[in-house]
């Protein structure tokens, strides 16, 4: 399958995932020679290469691992894109460690697991809005007790301990 890489006007195809990295990088050093910005972090760029490839492998194992350096800078940008509701369960969890559905939706004054799910996937989206997995940030567990589903939530470890770093949330 070739790889193709957009650039400028035209389509570049390569044979190889190193035949295209080389590509790449020859392009983003040109590119930089003109003038245009300087290349973007390696990150980006295997990201890039698993798009042009189809090779998805890295990020299932990004999905499967995850994020273990929470940064100061990190932490503020994904707290800052984050709307009211979504930082009282934050800081419910980050607080207390974990709380059940109940309680959750007690804090929100919703009556429904379906309200809840709906802030909660919010909090998701806005992880994965920088490329965060959502693991990172909290988890869910189901128990059932005499035919009773009941959901506890818990705050990520790592994120824990970053916000408790940061002094958040705020007394």
């Amino acid at each position: 399958m070739a790889i193709k890489i957009p650039f400028k006007d035209k389509v570049i195809e390569c044979d190889t995932v190193e035949e295209a990295e080389r590509m790449l990088e020859i392009l983003r050093r040109q590119d930089t020679a003109e003038g245009g910005t300087p290349a973007r972090p390696e990150a980006d760029k295997q990201h890039e290469l698993e798009v042009l490839s189809g090779n998805w492998t890295s990020s299932v194992k990004r999905f499967l691992d995850p994020l273990k350096g929470w940064t100061p800078q990190l932490f503020h940008s994904l707290i800052e894109r984050l709307g009211a509701d979504q930082l009282t369960i934050l800081g419910i969890l980050v607080t207390q460690g974990r709380a059940t559905d109940v309680e959750l939706r007690t804090a929100l004054k919703v009556d429904k697991n379906q309200a809840l799910a709906g802030v909660i996937s919010g909090i998701s989206k806005q992880a994965a809005a920088l490329d965060i997995v959502a693991r990172a940030v909290f988890g869910i567990e189901n128990h059932r007790r005499a035919g009773e589903l009941t959901k506890i939530y818990f705050a990520a470890e790592e994120f824990r301990r970053m916000a408790r770093s940061m002094n958040w949330p705020s007394q």
